[in-house]
């Protein structure tokens, strides 16, 4: 059966090897405060690009949902706390 430690989201980003194998994003350049593992697959010829931080919490609610409602609805939604 395998095993190892278990470790919370701060143990992780500040382990050594994550540290050894560059496997912190930080999004800090597109003004963003999030730090993530990246991916654990590191190819010489093909490196993985982030090109954007992952969205904030309801960074995009009006977007997606403006396909399926039009302003007014969306703003009595809003005003219902529905959204």
């Amino acid at each position: 059966m395998p095993c190892g430690a278990i470790n919370n989201i701060a143990e992780a980003l500040n382990l050594p090897q994550t540290q050894h194998r560059q496997m912190v994003v930080d999004f800090s350049e597109q003004g963003s405060q999030v730090r993530t593992l990246g991916n654990p697959i590191h190819l010489s010829e093909t490196p993985v690009q982030y090109k954007s931080a992952p969205p904030s919490i309801g960074q995009h609610t009006d977007e997606v949902l403006g396909q399926f409602f039009n302003a007014q609805q969306l703003a009595e939604l809003k005003q219902e706390g529905v959204v």
